[in-house]
């Protein structure tokens, strides 16, 4: 097991602060959205290369409701049709990896930055924002 680093932590809080913000736009419940915010990124405590999926199976095994929007959030290929994981990649992508809010265009460049142009990540990430029109 990994520890989650501060900056992770505060981004994690970000996303669950826009995602509670966002709910009623989505008919969604603001405190259920937090709550997913917050534990959106909790796979990088078990497998920070796949932690969208680990963080998804550990919140499975402990009962969470919303645990396939953990396993599937920035996952361009995921099911389609969910508000909550659409929800969760607005939010995942409108916040900075400090937890302030910022742009897709700066989420963006950020990812570009810490993955590189031609990375995985940016182009899921890419393709996660066309998604969301």
């Amino acid at each position: 097991m990994y520890d989650l680093e501060p900056q992770r932590v505060r981004h994690m809080a970000g996303v669950a602060r826009t995602a509670a913000s966002l709910a009623p736009e989505f008919g969604l419940s603001p405190t259920d959205m937090y709550v997913l915010g917050l534990l959106h990124d909790v796979g990088y405590a078990f497998n920070p290369a796949d932690h969208a999926h680990a963080g998804g199976l550990a919140l499975r095994a402990a009962g969470y409701r919303y645990w396939e929007q953990v396993y599937h959030h920035g996952d361009p290929s995921a099911p389609s049709g969910s508000r909550e994981l659409a929800l969760l990649n607005l939010a995942d992508m409108t916040t900075s990896p400090t937890g302030e809010p910022c742009t897709v265009d700066e989420r963006l460049a950020d990812i570009a930055r810490r993955y590189g142009e031609e990375s995985r990540q940016l182009v899921d990430a890419r393709r996660v924002v066309d998604l969301l029109g």
